[in-house]
Order: structure tokens, then sequence, then C-alpha cells
């Protein structure tokens, strides 16, 4: 670069800078200012890079594709111009629900945290076969009486597979009722 051309550089540098603060910040009308007059696109291919850059960066499409390829025009092969045609082409050849995927991944995680919350804050549930029944009050003798029944008689199980045969006779069994206890007479 000659000492001449030097000073002139600064300025388009500090531009450069200034254009890509600004689209930083999501100033992007700010930014093409800084870079075009407007109504042309620059001459200079660093300053139509950047513009075209902005443009994308801003979501315009259509004029971020003719950008780039004014930029492929003047330079043939350049390769960021290339890349960035192809990821527009991709991009406007998506499926349209794809632009509502991540709106659902977000909805569906917000959805699962949600639950999880609730659960948590629940007690657990204790399943009914895992409670006890509150255990009897211990008989008295005071307040029990028993009563004799009769011995029930013995009945054969009959399998179909194996043949009937009779019990062994056995000492007659006894069951004994408790009943309640009967009020005191006064």
């Amino acid at each position: 670069m000659t000492p001449a051309a030097q000073p002139a550089a600064i300025p388009h540098t500090l531009r450069l800078f200034k254009a890509e603060e600004l689209a930083g910040q999501g100033l992007y009308r700010e930014a093409e200012a800084l870079l075009s007059d407007g109504s042309n696109p620059p001459e200079d291919p660093v300053l139509l890079h950047a513009l075209a850059t902005v443009v994308t960066r801003q979501g315009d499409t259509a004029r971020a594709t003719r950008l780039w390829r004014l930029l492929q025009s003047r330079q043939p092969g350049h390769r960021e111009a290339e890349k960035m045609l192809a990821a527009i082409e991709t991009w406007q050849e998506r499926p349209t629900w794809v632009r509502f995927a991540p709106a659902g991944a977000a909805a569906l995680l917000v959805l699962g945290i949600v639950l999880w919350a609730v659960s948590a804050s629940r007690p657990a549930a204790t399943p009914a076969y895992a409670t006890t029944p509150p255990a009897p009050a211990a008989p008295t003798a005071a307040t029990t009486r028993v009563t004799a029944v009769a011995p029930l008689p013995a009945q054969p199980v009959k399998s179909a597979a194996a043949p009937s045969v009779p019990p062994p006779e056995e000492a007659p069994m006894v069951m004994f009722k408790v009943a309640p206890a009967k009020p005191a007479k006064k």
C-alpha cells in the first residue's frame, strides 16, 4: 500500500467497524447508511460484501440475494457469495412448518418444566394396597365372650387330573367365634 492510499484506507476501515457494531446492536438501517449511499450499492467489493452481510442478517433474503449475486458478478468465484447464495436458496426451499419448530420445541420444554414442577410439589401418592389398616384393639377377658361353633365337615378337594381320594380321618375341628361384649346391666 502506498503512503498516499493509506490515509484513505483508515476512514474506510473505520466505516466497516462502525457498521459492524451497529449491525451487532440491531441497528441495520444505520449500518446500511454507512456502507452505501442508499439507492446504489457500493462499488468497493469490501463494502458490498459488508452490505450484503448486513442485509442478510436483517432477514431481507430477496435483497440479500441480489447483493450477493452482484458481488459474485464483480468477483467471479467469490467463496462467501457462493456459500451465502446456497444458504439462502436452502432456506427458501424449506417446508413451511420448519419455521414453527423452534417455537414448538420451546413450548414443549416449558410444558415439561411445568409438569415436573407440579408433580414435584405434590406429595407422593401411596398405593391403596400399601396402606395397613389400623390394628384392632386387643380384646380383654372382661369384654370378650367366646362361643363354640360346630365343627366343619371335611370335604375332599376334587381335581380333574387326580382321582378323588377321601381325606384322612382327623380329630374333629372346633372353631370359636368372638362376639362383642354385652352391655352391663344396671
